[in-house]
């Protein structure tokens, strides 16, 4: 699936749902303009935009912003929460 719009990262998020995970959260680091990640709980998107970073040092952010939300979740954090905050996290 080609994603380069967020209605794109919707349907993405619906689709991998379908397949069974309860909460979906899609990455929009290669958007054009900000970067915008989606979580999705088969109910509503929740939208997480921030400024687009220029940089060329992406690798591992992926695994950090993952291992953010799960630290999250291990002090007891809402999903939603969690992402949040990670994302905030990435981003200093």
């Amino acid at each position: 699936m080609s994603i380069e719009f967020l209605e794109d990262m919707q349907r993405a998020a619906a689709a991998i749902h379908e397949m069974g995970p309860r909460y979906v959260v899609v990455k929009g680091g290669h958007l054009t303009g900000d970067s915008v990640d989606v979580l999705y709980d088969g109910r509503e998107y929740r939208h997480f935009p921030s400024p687009q970073v220029e940089t060329r040092n992406t690798h591992g952010t992926g695994c950090t912003f993952a291992s953010a939300i799960a630290a999250g979740l291990a002090k007891g954090l809402d999903v939603a929460e969690a992402v949040r905050r990670a994302k905030e996290y990435i981003l200093v």
